[in-house]
């Protein structure tokens, strides 16, 4: 049995929509972004096949850096606020 992505993408907003309706009642949207974060990694994936094994690499090429030159400290650290 084949699902159709089209179908898979309806799924992913409404469950993106029922969170964002459960986090804005309770407050707490840290449940609504990390779902968001999810599915855009999800569709990112999708739209252009091998981008996680990209950014993968590119965390690992800091870290080889990182390794190579001990004064220099590279941080790849995102932080909401």
């Amino acid at each position: 049995m084949m699902i159709n992505l089209g179908v898979i993408d309806i799924l992913l907003l409404i469950i993106l929509l029922a969170v964002l309706g459960y986090a804005s009642r309770k407050r707490a949207m840290l449940q609504f972004y990390v779902v968001l974060v999810v599915v855009l990694i999800i569709e990112l994936e999708r739209l252009v096949p091998g981008t996680l094994k990209v950014l993968g690499d590119a965390i690992r090429g800091i870290d080889a850096i990182n390794a190579g030159l001990p004064h220099v400290s590279i941080q790849p650290i995102i932080s909401i606020q």
